[in-house]
C-alpha cells in the first residue's frame, strides 16, 4: 500500500522544517543507500526569483533534507541540482538569488550544473508510441534520488508536484522542444508520465509550506499550508496535495495519466496516512490558473475536440522590460521584438506558457479565450 506522510512545518524557519523532514523519515523509514553512495537532491528551480515569491523549492527545505541524510544516515557525497528551462550560462545567478548557495555554504551538500554536464539517451514509451530523450548524466549516476517539488498551481498541467519536477531531469532547452511535439497539455501530460515510469526517485518529499495558486507556476499568489509531504509513490503523493489544495486528482492530466501506467496509487482513499490526514488539513480550495479552469468542468474527450475554442494565450503587460527572455525559450518563434515591445504571433503560439514560466518579471498575463470567459466567470486574470 502507498503511503504519504504528513508533517506540519508552520514556517520557513530551520528547525521547524529539519523537524518536519525527519518526521516524514521516521513515518515512511525509507531505505537509505551506505555513505560511500551519491545522494542527488532535485528541487524545482523554475525562476531566478527570491525564495518569498512561492515559486520555487525553499532552501531551507533543500538545507534540511541535506543535513538530515548527512547527520542520519552518513551520506557524504551530497549534491543538487535541477535544470531551469530559461537558463542559458548563467546557473550561478539562480542559485545566488533562490538562495541556494548560502545553504549549501552553509549545508552538507554541493551544487551542480545539469547544462554542462554529458546526457545520456533514454526510451520512453508513450501509447504505442517510442521515443528517445536525453537526460542529465550527473541524474542518473546517483545511487539514491530525493526529488524535491514545490506545491503549485500550473498554467498548462494545472498542477505541479512530484510527478511534474521529473521534467527537470532533460537540460537545458531541450525542455522547451518537447512543448513542439506535445502541443496538447493531455498529450504533455502523458509524456511527462512517460519520464515518471522510467526514472524514479527514491523518495519524495514536497514543500508545501508556502505554495502558489492561481496563474502558477511562477506568476501566481502565494498561498500558506504550513506542512511537508513525504512519499515513495509520486501519484500518490499529488493526489493527495491536489485533495488538500480542493481538486479532484482525477481532474489532473498528469496524475491520471501516472495512474494509467501503474506509477502509483492515484485513489487517496486507498492511500496509508501514518502522520497527519489530508482530511485534517482545512485550507480554502486554491485559485486555479485562468487557462485550466475548464478542465474540472468537462470531460477529457470533449475537452481534446474543443481545445482551440478554449486555448488561452499570452500576453505582454506593463511589467514587461523587453528583456528578450521569452523570445529564447519559445519553442516555435512566436515572440519577437518589434518597435521597443515584444509581440506574440498567435498564429505560431501554440500556448504551451512557456515564455509565462520563465518571465521573472511577471510581465506576461494569460488571457482566456471570449468562450472560455463565458462559460467560467472570472475566466480571464489579470496578474496583480
Amino acid at each position: 500500500m502507498s503511503r504519504v506522510a504528513i508533517a506540519p512545518a508552520p514556517s520557513y524557519e530551520y528547525s521547524a522544517v529539519y523537524e518536519a523532514v525527519q518526521k516524514c523519515f521516521s513515518l515512511l523509514k525509507p531505505d537509505l543507500q551506505p555513505p560511500q553512495g551519491r545522494v542527488l537532491l532535485k528541487p524545482n528551480m523554475i525562476s531566478p526569483k527570491p525564495p518569498e515569491a512561492g515559486a520555487c523549492t525553499h532552501p531551507a527545505v533543500l538545507k534540511a533534507a541535506a543535513d538530515f541524510v548527512k547527520k542520519e544516515y552518513g551520506c557524504t557525497d551530497i549534491r543538487a541540482g535541477d535544470s531551469p528551462g530559461g537558463v542559458v550560462g548563467n546557473i550561478q545567478r539562480f542559485w545566488d538569488t533562490l538562495g541556494y548557495s548560502e545553504a549549501a555554504e552553509e549545508g552538507s551538500f554541493s551544487l551542480v550544473s545539469f547544462e554542462t554536464g554529458e546526457m545520456e539517451q533514454r526510451t520512453v514509451t508513450i501509447g504505442t508510441r517510442k521515443k528517445e530523450i536525453r537526460i542529465a548524466r550527473e541524474v542518473l549516476e546517483a545511487d539514491y534520488v530525493i526529488n524535491l517539488p514545490k506545491l503549485k498551481t500550473h498554467s498548462f498541467t494545472l498542477y505541479t508536484g512530484a510527478l511534474k519536477n521529473i521534467y527537470g531531469i532533460i537540460p537545458g532547452l531541450l525542455k522547451a522542444g518537447y512543448h513542439t511535439e506535445f502541443r496538447h497539455p493531455f498529450a504533455f501530460a502523458s509524456f511527462i508520465a512517460a519520464i515518471n515510469s522510467i526514472f524514479r526517485p527514491d523518495i519524495h518529499i514536497m514543500d508545501a509550506v508556502t505554495c502558489m495558486e492561481g496563474e502558477g507556476p511562477s506568476a501566481g499568489k502565494t498561498r500558506k499550508i504550513g506542512y511537508i509531504l513525504a512519499s515513495s509513490d509520486p501519484a500518490a503523493l499529488d493526489a493527495t496535495a491536489a485533495r488538500i489544495i480542493g481538486v479532484d486528482p482525477e481532474t489532473i492530466p498528469t496524475i491520471r495519466y501516472a495512474g494509467e501506467l501503474g506509477i502509483g496509487c492515484t485513489d487517496t482513499q486507498a492511500v496509508e496516512y501514518p502522520g497527519i490526514h489530508p482530511d485534517d488539513i482545512q485550507t480554502e480550495p486554491f485559485a486555479l490558473p485562468s487557462s485550466t479552469r475548464i478542465y474540472t468542468r468537462i470531460p477529457p474527450f470533449i475537452y481534446r475536440m474543443l481545445y482551440s475554442l478554449f486555448r488561452t494565450r499570452p500576453r505582454m503587460n506593463s511589467n514587461c522590460i523587453v528583456c528578450g527572455k521569452c523570445t529564447r525559450v519559445c519553442p516555435v518563434q512566436a515572440i519577437s521584438q518589434e518597435e521597443g515591445s515584444m509581440k506574440v504571433d498567435y498564429s505560431r503560439c501554440i500556448s504551451c506558457f512557456c515564455c509565462s514560466e520563465m518571465c521573472e518579471y511577471d510581465g506576461i498575463d494569460l488571457n482566456a479565450s471570449w468562450l472560455a470567459r463565458k462559460l467560467l466567470p472570472g475566466g480571464k486574470e489579470r496578474r496583480q
